[in-house]
């Protein structure tokens, strides 16, 4: 098209456009008004909207050049066709500039043109650039399903292959491993092959269970067999060796055990794996040979201690024998060596550290050192239970808890030692060394469970099988030692000092207290019974004895007062402490009222006879006088002489006594004292007050003696 068709294109454009050009913005008004014919208007026929009217007027008013139109009376319709004019000029001016700015439209128009074909083009090369977009879409997506799929079929592969080189790792025999089975040395280093081996042996013995026709297992299981043969017969060697090693002079099997054989645990693991008959072989070959030298050591430790032995008692020595029994040239000797037979002097001390280290023979012998038997039993069984708890915890290590290695170690071991406790019972009169050995045999006991080792539990009872019966026994023959004792235990002249047999009896009871053996059923208890039953009677052969009642009633408290003092020397509290103690102080008080009626027996009885007839005492004033002067005038001395035979001639133990003369004297304040008020009573005026002496100046005289002691 040329510039004049455009040109004339643009101008019936801009005519059909008149009306956009009637709103022309002035100064005057901000919003275009378009034009009205005011003579056209017919407001007779056609309906006016007031509302839309007063909205008008309402918009004019605020007007500033309407309001002053208003204010000067202007006339509107003149005013509105001065206005109409002056819009028709703006309207031409308008075309004009139109016109003026014709090329430059013309030019824009072009240039839109141009650009509107170039976004055309855009459009169209965007639109196969979406077409492209949505195909590369799509190819990713194939590519994605295709990249899950190649990744799954390498996992896939990947784990076929993890589990193929598995496999064949466990099945295949490289020839390296052949070779080092068959010809390399066992050492620590052929443990990690024979692990190897059995790993692959388990794995085939397992895959044949479940895949049993696999041709790769077929070919392999005859080589892997061939393999555990020749391992078997290495390991056989091996083993057997080291195990005869163990007999090798000044070997310390323990060490050995520890340091060397363990370390091969996993050799006869295999064994038992592979061929039951071989390590069956290994197993009886060590535990025979493990006994052996366990036999040996026990046999030569037992007879080393033996030599120490210093014995106890003997036959002749029981309770109720007489003091000169079973002396003869070495009677010292005899004597020194028999003390301990009933006293406990010191030997409990073994039982308070059962587990210190046992005894060293040959430097004790050495020391020409001597101990009594549950010294050495303590060591004996110290050194066996120290074998037995390495021996335990070894066996079960090397040759597992399922097989029962050290029972039979066991039996065989304790022998020596149950031999030995026999022997030594069958020639033991010591009560006191078997209660000891009672007691140290359930220490030992605990110490083991607390160990966790309960194989010896037979080897306990069984010594205390032969323990209690025999103590049972010498028991027995104390007791009736005691009951049958005759004129040559009881003496020519008996005095009032303890007996003999007393003192034995209690050191007997204080030691067997202090040890502290107890049993569930009370057969010791019964025991203890039987044997206060026979002292009792024998107390009593003792009184009759004694003619005099009083010297009868000395002798009572001294033997009971022996008898607690011993257990209290000992801290024991026990029924025989309660029951002698309350003998005690029955005879104490029997004692007391003759020792006051032997001095004092006409005061005694009137205090008594008043204290039952209240109204005696005005009918005896001549007996009450005499009374008095006879107190008065003697008082001091059977002061004297009560002390003198309480504390002199009648009780040895001075404690004893001074607690005797205490209860006496105390009596004797008290008979006097109400003595006295009996003579207030009724002879408070008469002359006889004049020879009473004060109580007062008696207590003040009784105090010394109680300073004394």
């Amino acid at each position: 098209m040329d510039d004049q068709g455009q040109r004339k294109a643009l101008l019936q454009s801009v005519e059909k456009n008149e009306s956009l050009l009637s709103l022309v913005g002035t100064d005057s008004y901000p919003t275009a008004v378009p034009e009205v014919d005011v003579e056209s208007l017919d407001i007779t026929n056609e309906e006016i909207d007031f509302d839309e009217l007063d909205d008008l007027i309402e918009k004019f008013q605020q007007d500033e050049r309407v309001k002053e139109a208003l204010l000067k009376g202007v006339d509107m319709r003149d005013y509105g066709k001065q206005i109409d004019g002056q819009l028709k000029d703006e309207q031409a001016a308008a075309v004009q500039d139109y016109i003026l700015v014709t090329e430059d439209l013309l030019r824009l128009h072009s240039e839109i043109t141009g650009c509107d074909e170039i976004l055309s083009r855009m459009e169209k090369l965007l639109s196969g650039f979406q077409a492209d977009l949505g195909n590369i879409s799509t190819e990713i997506k194939a590519l994605q399903d295709q990249s899950s799929s190649l990744s799954v079929q390498l996992n896939n592969r990947k784990e076929v292959c993890e589990k193929l080189s598995a496999y064949i790792d466990s099945v295949a025999v490289s020839s390296q491993l052949i070779r080092c089975i068959c010809d390399a040395e066992v050492n620590e280093a052929y443990i990690a092959y024979i692990i190897a081996l059995n790993r692959k042996m388990m794995f085939v013995r397992h895959h044949k269970k479940t895949n049993p026709n696999t041709a790769s297992i077929r070919d392999v299981e005859p080589q892997l067999r061939k393999l555990r043969d020749k391992a078997v017969l290495k390991i056989r060697k091996f083993l057997l060796l080291k195990i005869s090693s163990l007999q090798r002079p000044q070997t310390n099997t323990s060490i050995l055990q520890q340091n060397v054989l363990l370390k091969y645990k996993l050799l006869h693991s295999f064994l038992r794996k592979h061929n039951k008959d071989i390590a069956n072989e290994v197993r009886r070959r060590y535990i025979d040979t493990i006994t052996d030298i366990y036999l040996s050591n026990s046999e030569d430790y037992i007879d080393a201690l033996m030599r120490l032995h210093k014995p106890i008692g003997y036959s002749s020595d029981l309770l109720g024998a007489p003091e000169d029994t079973g002396k003869g040239w070495f009677s010292f000797r005899f004597d020194a060596e028999r003390t301990c037979i009933f006293t406990l002097n010191k030997r409990n001390l073994v039982i308070q550290d059962i587990l210190s280290p046992p005894l060293i023979a040959h430097e004790e012998q050495s020391r020409n050192r001597t101990y009594p038997y549950e010294c050495l039993f303590r060591s004996m069984n110290c050194f066996l239970i120290d074998v037995v708890t390495a021996e335990y915890h070894f066996c079960n290590e090397f040759f597992g808890k399922d097989t029962d290695t050290f029972s039979p170690i066991c039996k065989r071991v304790i022998e020596p030692y149950v031999t030995n406790i026999q022997r030594y019972l069958g020639n033991c009169y010591d009560c006191v060394g078997i209660l000891l050995v009672i007691r140290l045999a359930r220490g030992i006991q605990q110490a083991l469970l607390s160990r966790r080792v309960t194989v010896l539990q037979n080897y306990f009872q069984t010594i205390a099988g032969f323990l209690w019966p025999r103590f049972s026994e010498l028991f027995s023959l104390h007791i009736d030692s005691v009951v049958n004792a005759g004129p040559p235990t009881i003496g020519e002249s008996v005095h009032t000092r303890p007996h003999f047999v007393v003192r034995r009896y209690g050191e007997l009871i204080a030691a067997i207290r202090v040890i502290g053996v107890t049993y569930s059923d009370g057969r010791l208890e019964k025991s203890l019974g039987s044997l206060r039953a026979a002292m009792d009677g024998f107390v009593e052969k003792l009184k009759r004895h004694v003619p005099d009642p009083k010297l009868r009633v000395v002798l009572l408290i001294n033997n009971y007062d022996l008898v607690l003092s011993l257990l209290e020397s000992h801290g024991v509290e026990s029924e025989e402490r309660k029951y002698f103690h309350k003998l005690r102080e029955k005879n104490v008080g029997i004692f007391v009222d003759l020792e006051l009626a032997t001095y004092l027996d006409s005061l005694v009885a009137f205090v008594k006879k008043c204290q039952e007839q209240p109204d005696v005492e005005q009918a005896h004033p001549a007996l009450v006088g005499k009374l008095v002067k006879g107190f008065a005038s003697n008082w001091k001395s059977i002061l004297e002489a009560i002390n003198r035979d309480v504390m002199t001639s009648y009780f040895s133990n001075f404690r004893n006594g001074a607690d005797v003369l205490k209860k006496v004297l105390t009596k004797l304040v008290y008979y006097y004292n109400t003595f006295g008020e009996i003579l207030k009573k009724g002879f408070k005026q008469s002359a006889i007050m004049r020879d009473f002496v004060p109580p007062t100046t008696v207590t003040y005289e009784i105090a010394k003696y109680a300073i004394e002691f």
